[in-house]
């Protein structure tokens, strides 16, 4: 590296100019060298998981776009059912696309639920114990 007898035309000067050129003093000497951000790499090069996680965002996203109109009105709702912080949207990124399946249709008028030694025979408005 050059030696630099008066940077900018002083004996002492120091910090970055522009953010181009940046001069120092060390050990008695004076310093000029390109300006770099500290930790910046140029080029960029992304590593093996950053390049992975953008895949998968970028598949979620076009998930996203791909459901209907009903399908959002879903997720928008579990959203607020959960008071999850943000939109449908972001609560589907969240959650990786998965979670929410529209309920199926009903295969009888009455449900059978199973609550410790008996069973719950719902029709309707009427309950049975079996």
């Amino acid at each position: 590296m050059p030696k630099v007898t008066g940077g900018l035309f002083s004996l002492k000067a120091t910090k970055s100019l522009k953010k181009t050129i940046t001069f120092q003093g060390k050990k008695g000497q004076n310093i000029v060298y390109k300006y770099h951000k500290p930790g910046d790499k140029n080029p960029f090069v992304a590593s093996e998981s950053q390049v992975y996680q953008r895949g998968i965002i970028r598949g979620l996203v076009s998930a996203w776009q791909a459901l209907t109109d009903e399908s959002k009105a879903l997720w928008e709702n579990a959203a607020e059912a959960v008071k999850y912080i943000g939109t449908g949207y972001h609560y589907f990124i969240h959650m990786n696309g998965e979670g929410i399946i529209p309920p199926p249709p009903p295969v009888a008028d009455f449900l059978l639920k199973e609550d410790g030694d008996y069973l719950l025979l719902e029709t309707g408005g009427k309950i049975q114990l079996e």
